[in-house]
């Protein structure tokens, strides 16, 4: 696993928390980003591999049933037609799409716990816990973003003081 962080109230110099460091954008309130590699966390984030998953494996993630739409939509970089299926439960939004290849995550935005998360991580968990849970050293920052090696795909954990608020995900473009 490979950290790299930048907060003004992190300890830099600390050789338990970084191997690499790389500068990210600070907001002029003082909040910062704490960066993380970590291919398991970005793989099976919804405690499945959605790669090699169905919609009913996708369904089995959530507590709660979801509405599901599909949709049929042109790639951003070919002229393929690509399906969609769009995930929602009054807290949750989660966007897969299907090529060839198999599944991927496209979008989501959650703000509740009625989505199963990597090692039982809930929304609205304690920092301290997230990190201890995630292995992590405990940081100031109010976001910490996982990413995948080559960086296909982010995970926003943005915390709201000492509790987790949401978790964004968005595939690089």
């Amino acid at each position: 696993m490979v950290l790299l962080y930048t907060c003004s109230n992190t300890n830099v110099n600390s050789q338990k928390v970084a191997l690499d460091h790389q500068s990210l954008n600070k907001e002029e309130n003082g909040s910062c980003v704490f960066k993380v590699i970590n291919n398991d966390v970005v793989k099976y984030i919804f405690t499945i591999d959605i790669f090699h998953s169905d919609t009913t494996s996708l369904k089995s993630i959530f507590k709660t049933c979801p509405n599901i739409k599909v949709v049929k939509e042109k790639g951003v970089y070919d002229d393929i037609e690509y399906i969609n299926f769009v995930f929602e439960t009054p807290s949750v939004y989660v966007k897969f799409f299907k090529n060839n290849e198999g599944l991927y995550i496209d979008k989501a935005l959650i703000k509740g716990d009625e989505i199963k998360l990597y090692k039982n991580s809930t929304i609205g968990m304690c920092k301290r816990d997230f990190c201890k849970l995630f292995s992590l050293e405990d940081t100031s920052c109010d976001t910490i973003i996982v990413v995948d090696e080559d960086q296909t795909l982010s995970l926003n954990f943005i915390f709201n003081q000492k509790y987790l608020k949401q978790l964004e995900i968005k595939a690089s473009e």
